[in-house]
């Protein structure tokens, strides 16, 4: 592979086109100026680096990590511990979408700045439309940490979704959308701090 702009060691880094080599591998490649975030995407696959940081990470990764310490944490609290408003003290997975995505949605927007889409949805299929359904979607992804209150109803037998394509979503039509950012409850607060601080303490 050669580059218009050769390869150079700057303050002992080895600095190099990025650009040219994501498209030189058929990725394409974004540029954030107001975050200084660089987003390289080929296919399903997308990992995210940011100006002055040696981190890098992979977007699909990052959400099942964040996914599976929220699920982990809410499993392993005694449901009493939490307020009557929350739906994590009546019982969980079922009935508990809404509430589970809001805690992973501000959890992925306070410590890495993803602000996800909150989604609403339906159930599509005759005999079933009362059934509703909450998750998250981000750059394509299904963020769902509830899927499994339906493995009778659509044998759904994973308890954490990350997936560009499950075959769950096809049940349901999407009713209403919003950003994280917009809103998060009052009530719901006490078990975010609750959640929060037992995956990071």
């Amino acid at each position: 592979m050669s580059f218009s702009s050769e390869p150079l060691i700057y303050q002992n880094t080895n600095l190099v086109p990025l650009r040219e080599i994501a498209e030189g591998l058929g990725a394409t490649l974004n540029y954030d100026n107001n975050s200084g975030t660089i987003g390289v995407t080929k296919g399903n696959s997308k990992m995210t680096l940011t100006v002055g940081s040696k981190i890098v990470f992979y977007i699909k990764e990052r959400l099942k990590m964040v996914a599976t310490k929220v699920r982990r944490a809410i499993e392993s609290i005694d449901p009493n511990k939490f307020t009557m408003y929350c739906q994590f003290h009546h019982g969980f997975p079922h009935g508990a979408c809404g509430d589970s995505s809001m805690i992973i949605g501000k959890l992925l927007l306070d410590e890495f700045e993803i602000d996800c889409d909150y989604v609403t949805g339906n159930c599509i299929i005759e005999g079933h439309e009362s059934k509703t359904h909450v998750w998250l979607e981000y750059e394509g992804y299904k963020i769902d940490i509830t899927a499994d209150q339906f493995r009778d109803l659509f044998r759904i037998t994973e308890e954490i979704v990350v997936s560009t394509n499950h075959e769950l979503y096809k049940y349901f039509e999407v009713k209403e959308t919003r950003k994280i950012s917009e809103y998060f409850p009052n009530e719901l607060r006490a078990a975010y701090i609750l959640i929060r601080d037992l995956i990071y303490n």
